[in-house]
């Protein structure tokens, strides 16, 4: 009985082709997925903003009383983060935003209908992340009423 001796496996070439096409398909994925992580972290972030918003507003209005969102340092500058008071009291601190900013009002206050406090204007923030690109900042908006919106800035 003769027995063929049958090689398995694969040939250099084949080896060769399969890592030039992974080589190509992870050369166009990795900047789309830099781009996915960047985009999902500037989302959680300016909804971690919206949800300070909206804890200060529900606790106005089951409380019956004016909750201010107020950053930590005192002006303008939210970039060490932010405290949800009532009075004095201090209901949550919300922790500085990674690798971003965010400015505007000096403190957002809400009344006991969830309103802004009378005699204010709207109030208005603006997150953003580095200098490199505005795909990534958001304009959050407090309107008179209270509704809290986030609308993505859009690109010259």
């Amino acid at each position: 009985m003769s027995y063929r001796c049958r090689n398995s496996g694969f040939t250099l070439i084949e080896l060769m082709v399969t890592l030039a096409v992974l080589g190509i398909a992870i050369g166009i994925a990795v900047p789309s997925f830099v781009e996915l992580i960047r985009n999902n972290r500037a989302e959680s972030q300016s909804s971690s903003v919206v949800n300070a918003l909206s804890l200060a507003r529900s606790e106005a209005i089951k409380r019956g009383t004016t909750v201010t969102v107020a950053p930590l340092t005192a002006g303008t500058s939210w970039g060490g983060g932010w405290d949800v008071k009532v009075g004095t009291e201090v209901l949550r601190t919300f922790q500085a935003l990674e690798g971003a900013s965010l400015s505007g009002a000096s403190g957002i206050q809400f009344n006991s209908r969830g309103q802004l406090v009378a005699g204010a204007a709207a109030a208005a923030l603006e997150y953003r992340v580095g200098a490199d690109s505005c795909r990534y900042e958001r304009d959050i908006k407090v309107n008179m009423v209270g509704r809290v919106s986030v609308a993505k800035r859009t690109c010259p």
